[in-house]
Parts: structure tokens; sequence; C-alpha cells
């Protein structure tokens, strides 16, 4: 994540590093004949580029990337789910969107990492499920139920909180919804 790049988040040598960037795209050697690719959330991608005024200069374009929606990310966790050979039940079906939009609402949504989390613990929820019915995979086919995504959604939920709180850079994130943002910079 390139806002690691600002010192008060990667430390008092990121100025450094900064000034450095700034310097190699302005040499000759380099000017117009180097990219400069860098990712983060839009926030603090932002507060690193005011770092150094002539960096923000020398970045002409920005590329947003969307956050994904209810429906994009149902369509990816039911993927996620397929690959480790579980599938929803009719009802589990009808209330992913509406439970996903619960964990999209929630402070710190990271799209797909959060997607991906949630379906390693809808995993583990469906094998607490089995276990303690005395099924194994072969004796029962994997469901998945509105039970295990709820509760493996209020679990996550209630992880995430604690983990935001404690997190440097939680303020920023909760004020905006994390997205993708690549930048780029090409001297003409």
């Amino acid at each position: 994540e390139a806002y690691r790049l600002h010192p008060s988040i990667g430390g008092p040598y990121m100025s450094e590093v900064v000034d450095e960037m700034v310097q190699l795209l302005t040499e000759d050697a380099f000017k117009g004949k180097m990219v400069l690719v860098m990712a983060g959330y839009e926030l603090p991608m932002d507060k690193m580029l005011s770092v150094n005024p002539g960096l923000k200069r020398r970045i002409p374009k920005k590329i947003h990337f969307p956050d994904f929606n209810a429906t994009d990310s149902s369509t990816l966790f039911v993927s996620e789910l397929r690959k480790r050979q579980l599938t929803l039940d009719p009802p589990a079906n009808d209330a992913l969107p509406r439970l996903m939009q619960q964990l999209i609402d929630a402070p710190g949504w990271s799209n797909g990492g959060d997607v991906k989390t949630w379906v390693t613990r809808v995993v583990q929820q469906v094998a607490r499920r089995m276990t303690s019915a005395g099924f194994t995979t072969h004796d029962h086919d994997m469901h998945v139920t509105v039970a295990d995504l709820e509760t493996s959604l209020a679990g996550f939920l209630k992880d995430k909180v604690p983990a935001a709180e404690s997190d440097s850079s939680a303020p920023l994130a909760g004020l905006e919804r994390a997205f993708g943002m690549l930048s780029h910079a090409m001297q003409q």
C-alpha cells in the first residue's frame, strides 16, 4: 500500500523515499521514460501525496476503482464457496444480498478481502454445524444455510470493530469507504 510512504504511517525515513521518487521523476535520465504506479486507499493516498508538493504535481492521473456492490460481492462469494465444494441452499441464496449489504455497510469495507474472509468463516461454521450433527462430508451434501451465513457474519462484524479501532489508519478508513485507487505518473 503506497500510502505507507507517509511518515506518520511508514516511519521517519518515508519522507526521504518520497523525495527520492520526486528527484527521479525530474532527472533527465528518467524524465518522460518512467511510469510510477502506486495503489492504496484514496484518503491515505492523498495524505501521502501531500508529503512532497512536487510529487502531487507529477501525478497527473488517478484511476479510481469503485467498491464492489452487493451483487458483485455476492457473485464472488458464491464463486469462492464453489471452490470449497459448498453451495447455498435456496433460502441462503435469497438472504445473501441482504447480508452482503450489511458487510458492505460496516466500517472498513475492503471489498474482495472481506468477501473472502467471510467465506472462510462460513466454511468454518458449516464444519462446526456438520461435526456437531455427526455428519462428515461423505455423509451429507454440504449446503450453506441462512443460519451459517448469519452466525459467521455476526462474528466477522464483531471482530472487525476492535480491529478497526486499534488500527492507526482506522480514522481515515472509518470516514471513507475503502476502495482501491491506482495512481500513475509519467513525465511528458
